[in-house]
């Protein structure tokens, strides 16, 4: 509304003459929107009224919060999460889904925003590495993770890398707008998936907010790993996960020329480009280094 017409409105709140009877106790308490500057210590110093539009929001921060331990505003922002069995409903099968554990990377990306930008929109989820093991948990063990977001700008898109210790890295992509997907070609009849619902992961009140359509994702990834078992599924690489507005709607996934498509109601929400499952390769060495037939060339390998 009009900046004057919202201090007409809170100007007769203010000078409004206390009656219990109307609910008027004498006491006003304007809460605005939150914008996108705010701050990891606001999480816990605010407290939103029932049905304020940011409350929601916040409460889906804080949940996935962690502890921090890092943050340059607009630069890095480095985080530690601690899941113990038994006290997170989202483990109750004995392991953090690859789904979950992107929820908890793009609320760490939330924290690194452009300077003097608009909220930006997360375009894609790039050259994404995960290894599938250590997502595992045991009755004598936590799950214990921190996260590394680095922002900066690249090729006209702001461009977040993140390194989640111990078990992968991956890259967000944000622009001012979500890009329309186009028709990627299906090569094979799509298959139905569930309805993506919040309470069916937490089974708590006040579940956070997904980011991302876990059943979809879930099916998907089912798909590409079938008949790749054992030591040789242990990684799980994509190249690209792009995502729109409205993803949370998907009610059916294709498998695609580029790799899966997901609809919501006849209209492309997910790209999915490239998934495989394969073993998890040492890092290289300087021992990898060998001589070939030329005394003068040196090949070093390196795995990426």
């Amino acid at each position: 509304m009009p900046p004057e017409v919202a201090v007409a409105h809170w100007q007769a709140e203010l000078t409004a003459p206390h009656d219990p009877d109307a609910g008027r106790s004498g006491e006003v308490t304007y809460f605005g929107r939150l914008g996108v500057v705010w701050r990891p210590g606001t999480l816990r110093t605010i407290v939103l009224p029932d049905g304020h539009p940011d409350a929601q929001r916040t409460a889906t921060a804080r949940r996935l919060l962690g502890t921090v331990e890092t943050f340059d505003e607009h630069r890095l922002f480095a985080t530690r999460h601690r899941l113990t069995p038994g006290s997170e409903p989202h483990l109750a099968d004995g392991e953090l889904s690859p789904a979950m554990l992107l929820e908890y990377v793009l609320a760490t990306g939330d924290w690194v925003r452009p300077e003097n930008r608009a909220r930006q929109h997360l375009l894609e989820i790039g050259d994404l590495t995960m290894d599938l093991p250590a997502l595992r948990l045991s009755r004598a063990t936590d799950l214990d993770f921190g996260i590394t977001a680095r922002g900066a700008w690249s090729d006209g898109l702001w461009t977040v890398r993140v390194a989640v210790a111990g078990i992968g890295a991956m890259t967000l992509r944000y622009a001012a707008n979500p890009v329309p997907l186009a028709y990627e070609p299906v090569v094979a009849d799509g298959g139905a998936v569930s309805p993506h619902r919040d309470a069916d992961l937490w089974c708590t009140p006040g579940a956070p907010r997904s980011c991302l359509p876990h059943p979809a994702l879930a099916a998907i990834l089912e798909d590409a790993r079938r008949g790749t078992e054992g030591a040789d599924a242990q990684r799980l690489s994509i190249d690209r996960l792009v995502l729109l507005p409205g993803c949370l709607d998907v009610d059916i996934v294709h498998r695609s020329a580029g790799g899966y498509r997901a609809d919501a109601a006849g209209v492309p929400v997910i790209a999915v480009e490239r998934v495989r499952f394969g073993p998890i390769e040492p890092p290289a060495t300087p021992d990898s280094a060998f001589r070939t037939g030329s005394r003068d060339r040196v090949l070093v390998h390196t795995n990426r």
